[in-house]
């Protein structure tokens, strides 16, 4: 797509200084996916656009330019998509982000994902525990970009699985038979029965269960990020 033709609604993802007075910025759209384009001339002091470009804002954009980098013609504030986040959640937020922007490909649209996406950074701007909306919005990423099993069933058999049975995620097979003697990398990857069928269902009710996901999340996200790893989680140590 050469140039946009009306408006689009966008939340921004990143964006850091590039080139001169410029700034490269990464945004998240209902219709076309992620976005990265240059927005011109933002560090000056009358700019406005500075704001504007700041992670969880609501934006909307008009475009030009034929490869993946475009050029942002225009860019003006979308309230009503904003979240304002600070603190932990404003940490778990940026981390939402670079996965996003690690594992969407461009003007590849996700529209229940974008719904999925401003559900999860409201929730975080609420939450008394962040790790439940961090958990559904992972698996939800996973499910939709097709990386990830049902988690309900045995990926071999088709068979739901049994709450009391203990079974291995692999990245490359899913939800298969735990060993019965398991090499420790293995063990690692081990998970009750109960604690699949929860995630499954988004019930969190049990502790195990939201433990569980935090692990089973790490694992299946890691192994679509490959060796690099993620700048955002640096800022929770």
């Amino acid at each position: 797509m050469q140039q946009s033709e009306s408006f689009v609604d966008a939340v921004v993802l990143h964006s850091r200084p590039f080139q001169e007075d410029n700034a490269l910025c990464e945004l998240f759209t209902a219709q076309h996916g992620r976005l990265a384009g240059v927005v011109k001339k933002v560090r000056g002091r009358k700019s406005s656009k500075k704001a504007l470009i700041q992670p969880f804002q609501g934006v909307s954009v008009k475009w030009r330019g034929r490869g993946e980098l475009k050029t942002f013609t225009h860019i003006e504030a979308a309230s009503e998509l904003s979240v304002f986040l600070q603190g932990k959640a404003a940490l778990c937020g940026l981390y939402v982000n670079e996965l996003m922007v690690r594992l969407l490909r461009p003007f590849d649209p996700h529209p229940d994902l974008f719904v999925d996406y401003l559900r999860c950074l409201s929730a975080l701007k609420e939450a008394e525990n962040v790790e439940l909306p961090l958990r559904i919005f992972e698996s939800a990423l996973l499910q939709e970009l097709g990386y990830a099993p049902d988690w309900s069933c045995h990926s071999v058999t088709g068979e739901p699985l049994e709450a009391d049975g203990f079974y291995h995620y692999d990245p490359q097979q899913g939800i298969i038979d735990a060993p019965l003697n398991p090499f420790p990398k293995v063990q690692a990857a081990i998970f009750l029965g109960a604690s699949l069928l929860g995630i499954a269902t988004q019930d969190y009710s049990e502790v195990t269960t939201l433990k569980d996901a935090k692990r089973l999340m790490r694992i299946a996200l890691q192994a679509q990020l490959g060796g690099k790893p993620l700048q955002s989680r640096k800022l929770f140590t």
